[in-house]
């Protein structure tokens, strides 16, 4: 079965308008249902309290800006 099949067949068994009525009365409940927090990692933190730009930090390290980056993505 390909992709759009799938696709076809979940949504077959959905009812968007209760979904959306749902979704009305969560906003007007003005209750979060879903929350996300967000955390700095080490990295962040570090080039943060340097007070040094992204580019300075990187340069400050020896690795280039990407590397840095990916520092920043995998300490999550």
């Amino acid at each position: 079965m390909n992709r759009s099949n799938d696709i076809e067949n979940r949504d077959a068994q959905r009812d968007i308008g209760a979904e959306l009525l749902m979704a009305v009365d969560e906003m007007l409940g003005n209750t979060p249902v879903r929350t996300h927090s967000i955390t700095q990692t080490d990295v962040a933190l570090a080039r943060q309290k340097s007070e040094l730009s992204q580019r300075q930090f990187a340069f400050t390290l020896g690795v280039s800006v990407r590397t840095l980056e990916m520092l920043g993505t995998r300490c999550m």
